[in-house]
């Protein structure tokens, strides 16, 4: 029993230690150099994108975006689904439908998810206007930076409606240009949180879809408790056993 568990022990270790190790390396990289491997992750390379993935997150990778859709309901969209792990075991009361620009990561997901992929590009996306509930983007690529993409988001996403962001908001409590993202378009209401992580601070963008022609609602001062209680459970979830960081400023087939 006592080896058992010094065994298990060392491995959590070692796991730790080499995502440490591929980290530093990652974040030496030159920014073009680091977005030109990522590409071929999702492209030529797309076979070696889990093992990658878990390597550099210490297995906590797919576990993330999973936690992402929780609590979400009805019809949900995750834009640049990878492997299409989240789109294979959707929350309960979800339907999820991944849209994927690479061909070669789209085929690994559309595998994985029979049915619930779309390919299409982030900055255009195949879909009606207002069909999602919901809308998420786990660790996203360069166009999360791109105003075409939050317009979009705005066009599928019904009123009321979420979307959410999971960013690598860099190593312990540097900046991030990601980290700082606002949606550039008045169609989102936006709060912003950071969790720390072993190796790395994950960035949260949480935003509720608005309608910016109508006129402001009249609420109490006070802060309703459900909505702190549900953001900083995303936040726990997301790094367990951690205290959350207050919060900083914050139907049918889709196509």
């Amino acid at each position: 029993m006592v080896g058992m568990r010094a065994l298990r022990f060392a491995r959590r270790i070692f796991i730790f230690s080499a995502a440490g190790i591929a980290n530093r390396m990652r974040l030496t990289l030159p920014g073009w150099l680091y977005l030109w491997v990522c590409d071929r992750l999702y492209n030529q390379a797309s076979p070696l994108y889990e093992g990658i993935a878990n390597l550099i997150s210490a297995g906590r990778w797919f576990g993330w975006g999973r936690r992402m859709g929780h609590g979400l309901r009805g019809i949900v969209v995750e834009v640049g689904p990878g492997t299409g792990r989240i789109l294979a075991a959707p929350p309960p009361g979800a339907r999820i439908y991944g849209v994927e620009r690479a061909s070669p990561m789209a085929a690994r997901a559309a595998r994985r998810a029979p049915g619930r992929l779309i390919q299409g590009d982030a900055r255009a996306l195949p879909l009606r206007a207002g069909v999602a509930d919901a809308l998420i983007a786990v660790f996203p690529a360069i166009y999360a930076r791109d105003p075409d993409f939050w317009r979009e988001a705005a066009r599928v996403v019904r009123v009321g409606g979420r979307v959410r962001v999971l960013l690598d908001a860099g190593p312990g409590d540097a900046p991030c240009q990601m980290d700082r993202l606002d949606p550039p378009i008045a169609a989102f209401r936006v709060r912003k949180g950071r969790v720390a992580v072993p190796d790395g601070t994950l960035g949260i963008i949480l935003a509720r879809r608005i309608d910016p022609g109508a006129p402001p609602l009249r609420l109490p001062r006070r802060r309703h408790p459900a909505v702190k209680f549900r953001t900083h459970a995303l936040q726990t979830q997301l790094s367990p056993g951690r205290r959350p960081r207050p919060l900083q400023a914050e139907r049918t087939d889709p196509v």
